[in-house]
């Protein structure tokens, strides 16, 4: 779309975590009916983690060249998202030093009507009328009684980012706001439907401290494969950077053990966290330390689409594989391969077809035997071969872009085995384009997605 009067850049921040985020998350792990908050939702605070979060965006902020740096910042009223606003100025995020914040109620949290204060399980048990005709009306256009649907919403951003058309035409302008209200933004600005807005949910677990590239890596692949949602949990010590860097994210940052990886506190919760998006992307950074078998296994129980890869693979257990449904998919190299098979590296050197039908009877899976040449196995036996890409997508991090574009066309309903079909032929082929452009080798692995749209658009 061709826009006139329009700021030269704009960024949408949601507000760090509140109080309320805490509050609802522990009613929902209890199982309880109502959220124990006893303030108003415009006066719900930061937790001490969404300070933390907010002078993290402002650092960030902070060191960007003077002439790159927000001028402007508007705020959502709500005292959390004005906290959010107020770290980012103190920590000198703003060009000139600039301190002030200008408050736009249009940019609210929605309003939740007689739904405010209830979890999900709360609206069930006292409004079950209700519950059913937003389940059938969908959430987008649903209205609880006394609230607001998210087209609502969208009917009252289109108002101010008129305001922002008309006032800040060629400023750079930040936005600090909510969580829907940053979606409803992009679902206008980027001209999405209501399904890509609300479907193609992804759940990434990935990343570590040392390695904390891969949770982004495989982030960037799945949102450029067409994911239209995207929730990363990682560490908590990474959290907020990768915040930062994919800000199209959702980033939950869970407790963190003395190797870097998940401590064993967190498992409970990713299982929690996971048993709702359309698809899950799990192992790429992940440490290999004990918590890796009971993720492995949780995962395979929840009934999602998923794809499993790097540390996660040495932990799968095939009894826990070979139940799930759909079966996942797995995206090893010759070394993880082995650790599935219980065999050496060599032996799977010498004949990586038989040794990935192995590995797709063993655990009822649909596999990928990465290698020069790929093959793509069905539980059922049935195999294709794929030999194109080149020797650049040896690069590190390539693996775990790949990760992300599969898991980018699960979340969109493609079943598994069409997904990893279309996963390997997209990953080769945006290898293919970077080779002819960059040269056959030296092209990094960030660079892999930017190809992905262009290809599905070919296609």
């Amino acid at each position: 779309m061709e826009r006139q009067h329009w700021p030269a850049r704009l960024w949408l921040v949601r507000h760090g975590q509140s109080q309320g985020n805490v509050a609802r998350d522990r009613a929902q792990e209890a199982g309880h009916s109502v959220i124990a908050l006893d303030l108003r939702d415009v006066d719900v605070p930061l937790s001490d983690l969404g300070e933390r979060q907010a002078d993290a965006v402002g650092r960030w902020f902070a060191a960007l060249p003077e002439e790159q740096r927000p001028e402007i910042l508007l705020s959502s009223p709500y005292v959390r998202a004005r906290q959010t606003a107020e770290a980012i100025c103190k920590a000198g995020g703003l060009a000139g030093g600039a301190k002030s914040t200008v408050l736009d109620e249009r940019l609210r949290e929605r309003e939740f009507g007689v739904f405010d204060g209830l979890t999900t399980r709360g609206i069930r048990e006292k409004y079950p009328e209700e519950a059913a005709h937003r389940a059938k009306m969908g959430k987008f256009y649903h209205r609880a009684p006394g609230g607001e649907s998210w087209a609502d919403v969208v009917l009252r951003l289109r108002s101010a980012l008129n305001s922002i058309n008309l006032q800040y035409e060629g400023r750079r302008v930040l936005v600090v706001c909510h969580q829907v209200v940053v979606l409803c933004l992009r679902y206008i600005l980027e001209e999405l439907t209501e399904a890509q807005i609300l479907d193609g949910q992804i759940m990434i677990i990935a990343g570590s401290r040392s390695v904390p590239g891969a949770a982004l890596l495989a982030a960037h692949g799945a949102m450029r494969a067409g994911a239209g949602k995207l929730k990363i949990a990682t560490v908590s010590s990474v959290a907020p950077q990768l915040a930062i860097a994919m800000p199209e994210a959702m980033v939950l940052g869970l407790a963190e053990a003395d190797d870097g990886g998940f401590a064993d506190e967190a498992i409970d919760e990713l299982l929690e966290v996971a048993d709702g998006p359309d698809a899950i992307v799990a192992g790429p950074g992940l440490t290999t330390n004990k918590t890796g078998e009971t993720l492995a296994a949780g995962l395979c129980g929840l009934g999602r689409s998923l794809a499993l890869d790097a540390a996660l693979l040495r932990a799968l257990g095939d009894e826990h594989a070979s139940s799930a449904h759909p079966p996942p998919v797995l995206l090893p190299h010759a070394g993880e391969m082995a650790a599935l098979l219980n065999c050496s590296q060599e032996e799977i050197e010498a004949d990586p077809l038989a040794a990935g039908q192995r590995a797709a009877d063993r655990y009822g899976a649909v596999t990928l035997m990465k290698g020069v040449q790929s093959h793509v196995i069905a539980p059922d036996g049935r195999a294709w071969k794929y030999h194109g890409g080149g020797p650049g997508l040896g690069v590190s991090g390539s693996g775990d872009v790949l990760a992300g574009i599969v898991g980018g066309l699960l979340a969109q309903g493609t079943e598994p085995l069409t997904a990893l079909l279309w996963g390997v032929w997209l990953h080769g082929e945006a290898g293919a384009r970077l080779g002819r452009r960059v040269g056959p080798r030296g092209y990094l692995a960030r660079e892999i997605p930017g190809e992905v749209p262009a290809l599905l658009s070919d296609s």
